[in-house]
């Protein structure tokens, strides 16, 4: 018996045919979507506080908050496929930058190391090591849904929104034109 979300064996499977860091995150997801706002017992997880208790934000924290869980379903799944079937350097990269930020680095470490993987690694070695680092991640607790991504998010789809460009680009040929 395989979980319906990732598709892995190697774990229990619990309530609903999902194991259990997939089990979790449904639950998660189930909780925010049965959120109401006119209903306050129905808000387990929402930020608590008069401020936040508006339609404006509560549209925002529940389109933020059943993106971050669903990400998390397809993290997991994706993971787990990665595990079957074997990655490349550049995703085993990616696994050591995230570890070290989540070990607490507050720099990139291993940056780069995509290179020096394909080419010191075969296929059977890359997805043994990735397997070994996954194990690791996975031991991580997910820490839930995170209330200040949500409003970062939100704050730069709205500046996408308003097409500010991050850099001002200037045209040289006007510049000199204008002088």
């Amino acid at each position: 018996m395989c979980c319906q979300n990732c598709g892995t064996e190697r774990r229990p499977i619990y309530r609903n045919q999902l194991c259990g860091r997939c089990s979790s995150a449904a639950r998660k997801l189930a909780t925010i979507e049965a959120w109401v706002l006119s209903k306050p017992k129905s808000l387990k997880g929402y930020p608590s506080g008069s401020l936040w208790r508006r339609q404006e934000y509560f549209s925002i924290f529940r389109k933020g908050a059943m993106s971050q869980a669903r990400a998390r379903l397809e993290d997991i799944k994706s993971g787990e496929e990665l595990w079957k079937s074997g990655t490349s350097g550049i995703i085993i990269e990616r696994l050591l930058c995230r570890l070290a930020a989540k070990c607490g680095c507050r720099y990139w470490v291993h940056d780069g190391a995509a290179t020096r993987v394909d080419h010191g690694f075969g296929f059977e070695e890359k997805r043994e090591l990735f397997r070994l680092l996954y194990e690791i991640e996975e031991k991580i607790p997910w820490r839930g849904i995170d209330i200040r991504r949500i409003l970062t998010d939100y704050e730069r789809s709205l500046e996408r929104k308003a097409n500010k460009p991050a850099l001002q680009v200037f045209d040289v040929r006007q510049d000199r034109e204008s002088k």
